[in-house]
């Protein structure tokens, strides 16, 4: 005759053993071999950018990046907190203990990209998708190219030209202010090229 037993209380993960023992009604006994089993999580972590993380291809004028993580898993292993640029990591951080954010500091100008991954005490595996951020710490610097300063113009409509040139930008957006007001706005400037925007109607002066 052949018995069964179903295990359903395999919420604690481990391991585990078994040893069946069998008696009649003349009270011989037997036992089989212990047998051993793992009980394992067979689950993904779950995921997912937090409060806090930027916008995936955000741009900001300062030296840090923080990153925030909501995560779902009851058996939890380890989170890696990865940060690279255009050539290389520029810092990977694993924590053991549940800690779900991290802040770099100090950071160069330039490209990033970063992304948080998680595993679990039964190696189960997930990641967030990777988020690119621009670091620009470096002003663009601007030449007015024409007029040249203190010069004298004998029409009332000027071809402005100047140069603009960004440590980061191919394109460069340009504001044309004369006199304190702003005659055109957001023109489109190729880094370290001459740009040039005819104005009309200027008055003497």
């Amino acid at each position: 005759q052949i018995f069964y037993l179903n295990f359903t209380n395999t919420s604690l993960l481990g391991q585990y053993n078994v040893t069946f023992i069998v008696n009649n009604t003349d009270n011989y006994l037997n036992r089989t071999t212990t047998t051993n089993f793992n009980i394992v999580d067979l689950i993904n972590p779950l995921i997912s950018f937090g409060t806090g993380t930027e916008n995936d291809g955000t741009n900001f004028s300062r030296n840090w990046i923080y990153v925030n993580v909501s995560v779902t898993e009851i058996y939890f292993g380890n989170i890696t907190f990865n940060l690279k640029n255009d050539t290389s990591i520029v810092n990977s951080t694993t924590f053991t203990s549940a800690g779900y954010f991290i802040n770099w500091t100090n950071l160069q100008s330039g490209n990033y990209s970063y992304n948080v991954s998680i595993r679990d005490t039964s190696n189960n595996f997930n990641t967030t998708q990777n988020r690119k951020i621009i670091i620009d710490n470096v002003f663009p610097i601007i030449n007015l190219v024409y007029p040249t300063n203190n010069s004298n113009v004998t029409r009332s409509s000027v071809n402005f030209t100047w140069n603009a040139t960004d440590n980061l930008n191919y394109q460069i957006y340009c504001n044309l202010t004369i006199d304190g007001i702003v005659n055109a706005s957001e023109i489109a400037s190729n880094n370290g090229a001459n740009t040039s925007y005819f104005i009309t109607g200027l008055i003497n002066g």
